[in-house]
């Protein structure tokens, strides 16, 4: 199916497909010059450059709005599309390359970062085989395959505000609980009452200070010899304050 944006690639792909029937058929006339065909390449080629980089735009954007690794048909929706699209590239560029060495034409290289995105989409979501039968492809025809050095990632934004959204209420909250729960409860907090608290603020902290903080907090902690524990993420935070919070309830009633 050609749902989501994938369409916008369909479209440039049929674009392409119609310039390269016109260049063709213009070729074809027997009292074209050498001057009239380096035009006819140069328009084809500018043409080529111009959907390659709107559809690495297009994939681009697609995985920032609906990360690729968490919906599967869309996922495959634009892999199938760029694999696609690829073929015609590909094919387009043979014809301009042969055409230039028949005429003794100015010959044209490819940017290093031409197909990085589309490239990048193959070698992240392709099966292994088709992912190397690609690379392949490129690689003969001399075109740079920096793209197959990249993989995407999953999409942090959008979780991250969600994590804001439900944490920054929760440690204020707890905030509120630490300082009037005594009052509310008429005496001091038990041993017991001050461990959940001090698990609950770490919680609530970790929760809004891993959405804060850029990249990934990982903590080790060794517990006794030959036993230690390795965490990523909002699990470092937490113990990361849990274990360093001054206040140890055993000691305090």
């Amino acid at each position: 199916m050609a749902d989501y944006s994938t369409k916008e690639i369909l479209n440039s792909k049929k674009e392409l497909d119609d310039s390269l029937v016109t260049f063709l058929k213009e070729y074809s006339n027997e009292n074209k010059t050498d001057s009239d065909v380096q035009s006819l390449v140069s328009d084809l080629l500018t043409k080529h450059i111009s959907i390659i980089n709107s559809i690495n735009e297009s994939v681009g954007k697609a995985h920032q709005k609906n990360d690729f690794f968490r919906n599967e048909d869309i996922k495959n929706d634009y892999l199938a599309t760029v694999e696609n699209f690829i073929e015609t590239s590909l094919k387009i560029h043979d014809i301009l390359k042969n055409i230039i060495n028949k005429h003794n034409l100015t010959d044209f290289t490819t940017s290093k970062n031409s197909y990085i995105t589309i490239q990048k989409m193959v070698n992240t979501f392709s099966i292994k085989t088709n992912k190397e039968k690609i690379k392949n492809e490129f690689t003969k025809r001399n075109i740079p395959i920096n793209g197959f050095n990249q993989k995407f990632k999953k999409v942090k934004g959008k979780y991250l505000r969600l994590q804001l959204f439900i944490g920054i209420p929760f440690l204020l909250l707890i905030i509120a609980l630490i300082f009037l729960g005594e009052i509310y409860l008429g005496k001091p907090f038990n041993g017991i009452q001050l461990i959940i608290l001090k698990a609950l603020i770490a919680l609530s902290i970790s929760a809004v200070g891993s959405s804060l903080i850029e990249g990934n907090v990982e903590t080790d902690w060794t517990l006794q010899k030959g036993l230690k524990i390795r965490s990523v993420g909002w699990v470092a935070v937490f113990l990361l304050i849990y274990f360093l919070n001054p206040a140890n309830p055993g000691d305090v009633y």
